[in-house]
């Protein structure tokens, strides 16, 4: 018999969220946090069913009384609360020339599930004092999303900053000086052999 020890396989289930522990909790706050991004089989999970894994509605004062911290989790009915999105995080908006400023800049993403469309993720990113928060937003979307108004917000706080605008590239300005320059100098070498010949024939 083989004195080995059966290593244990890696689990594959989903990720889920951790309760926040009592002493951390908002009262009728956000009920879970999650210090990492969720899998989409787990966010698919939590959407479907969120009793289940014990997620509670949360109504729209929540956000716009305290800003989220690293790791919350909000579920919302985007039915019932069609402005789900106000919360006190400053975010990257759209440039524009109105006063007022520009909508949040959103990335949409569509997660899927064995090849199939089953999440709409949208990302938004922080700026200012606010420029570490990232947002995604989740929904169900294709064949799942049939009378389910679901919606999950996480937010995080990174290590990292969004990237500076890029200034604007001068390597093709560069090139096409550097070109305009070496044609300069090849029709000068040119009329330079011309004006040396011409001048040979005169002298003879």
């Amino acid at each position: 018999m083989s004195g080995r020890r059966r290593v244990a396989k890696p689990s594959n289930k989903a990720r889920f969220v951790l309760p926040i522990p009592e002493s951390e909790r908002i009262k009728k706050g956000a009920t879970h946090r999650s210090y990492k991004w969720l899998s989409t089989k787990g966010v698919h999970a939590l959407l479907k069913k969120p009793e289940k894994h014990g997620l509670n509605y949360c109504t729209k004062t929540q956000l716009q009384r305290h800003k989220p911290r690293n790791g919350d989790v909000f579920l919302f009915d985007k039915a019932k609360i069609p402005g789900w999105r106000k919360d006190s995080v400053k975010y990257i908006r759209r440039r524009t020339s109105d006063p007022g400023g520009g909508g949040v800049v959103e990335n949409h993403r569509e997660l899927k599930i064995k090849k199939l469309d089953r999440v709409h993720c949208v990302y938004s990113r922080g700026c200012d004092e606010d420029q570490y928060y990232v947002r995604r937003s989740y929904w169900l979307s294709g064949q799942d999303s049939d009378d389910n108004d679901n919606v999950i917000v996480h937010y995080r706080v990174v290590e990292t900053a969004p990237p500076a605008p890029k200034a604007k590239s001068t390597k093709k300005s560069t090139k096409k000086s550097t070109h305009k320059s070496a044609t300069q100098k090849s029709s000068l070498h040119i009329l330079g052999i011309f004006l040396h010949i011409m001048w040979y024939l005169f002298t003879r």
